[in-house]
């Protein structure tokens, strides 16, 4: 009996383990370009308020700061046939200060954000990065005050400084699958 049940345990594990899919993320040359073959920026938020970039802005800028950082990096490729093409999606969630409340201001707080980048080949995607659910971190003292304050003072700048941040998190993870 305690054979039997030795082997059932084994025969279970060998199979939990077999069926689990292994994901990587595959690695690019050292001296990689990169094409941004697609790009889509979805912003969701509670409430409109003026002053604050649209969708279609924030897409703007996301866009540019990322070409502009490859670029800056020696990283955004020229012709297509030496590059590596990516599309790249991000999750930005737009939060203001006591929008649950019967009290919504209108500064901004730290947003929530996710993105996805699937690495192509011939049309055809072999990895995948994707983080969800991020938010930024500014350092002990400012996130002390925007805990203390609600985010209230904050405004369009503040909400570009994390755009920014967000940017060069995806470059970042664009530099790392350089071997």
């Amino acid at each position: 009996m305690f054979k039997h049940l030795a082997f059932l345990c084994v025969v279970a594990v060998l199979a939990g383990c077999a069926s689990a899919p292994k994901v990587t993320t595959p690695k690019v040359a050292a001296d990689a370009k990169f094409l941004v073959k697609d790009f889509t920026f979805n912003l969701s938020q509670k409430r409109q308020v003026e002053g604050y970039p649209t969708q279609d802005e924030l897409s703007q800028l996301a866009y540019e700061g990322i070409a502009e950082t490859l670029e800056n990096d020696g990283m955004m490729a020229a012709h297509e046939a030496n590059a590596v093409p990516v599309s790249i999606v991000i999750n930005y969630q737009r939060r203001f200060a006591g929008e649950d409340t019967p009290f919504p201001s209108k500064s901004v707080t730290n947003p929530i954000v996710g993105y996805s980048i699937a690495i192509l080949e011939d049309d055809e995607e072999i990895g995948r990065i994707t983080k969800s659910g991020l938010t930024t971190n500014k350092g002990f003292l400012s996130n002390l005050k925007t805990t203390a304050t609600m985010g209230t003072g904050n405004d369009a700048q503040t909400e570009m400084a994390d755009v920014h941040r967000l940017t060069d998190a995806i470059v970042a993870e664009l530099k790392r699958l350089r071997e």
